[in-house]
C-alpha cells in the first residue's frame, strides 16, 4: 500500500529502493506491460524532485510549455506550479536538499 501510495500517488513517503536488477527483470516479465522507474527522496523547498525516464512524462500525457526533456544527467523538467511559485526560468539553475520536506539549502 505504502508503494502505491508513494509511486503512484505521491502522498506517502517511498518505502526504500528496488534493486535495479529486480527492476529489469519485472519489466522482462511476460505479464508486466511497462515499467516506469521513479526515485523520490530530495526536495527543492518542497516540491518533490523525482527521477524517471521520459515514460513517466508520456504515461501522465504531459505537455511542455516551453523548453525540452532532459537528455542528461542533472537536467530537469519543472512543473508549472513549481516553477511559478519558486520563480524558477529556463536556465535557472539551483540545489536540492535530501528529504520531502521543505528545507535544507537550496541555491540559485
Amino acid at each position: 500500500m505504502q508503494l502505491i501510495l508513494s509511486g503512484v500517488f505521491h502522498i506517502d513517503v517511498p518505502p526504500g529502493n528496488v534493486p535495479l536488477k529486480a527492476v529489469r527483470a519485472l519489466a522482462q516479465h511476460p505479464m508486466v506491460d511497462s515499467v516506469i522507474p521513479i526515485s523520490l527522496g530530495d526536495n527543492l523547498r518542497g516540491f518533490r524532485i523525482v527521477g524517471t525516464s521520459h515514460a513517466y512524462i508520456h504515461h501522465y500525457g504531459a505537455t511542455l510549455a516551453q523548453g525540452r526533456l532532459w537528455d542528461a544527467p542533472m537536467q530537469v523538467v519543472v512543473g508549472a506550479t513549481a516553477a511559478h511559485k519558486l520563480g524558477l526560468a529556463l536556465g535557472t539553475t539551483f540545489t536540492g536538499a535530501h528529504g520531502l520536506g521543505a528545507g535544507g539549502h537550496a541555491s540559485w
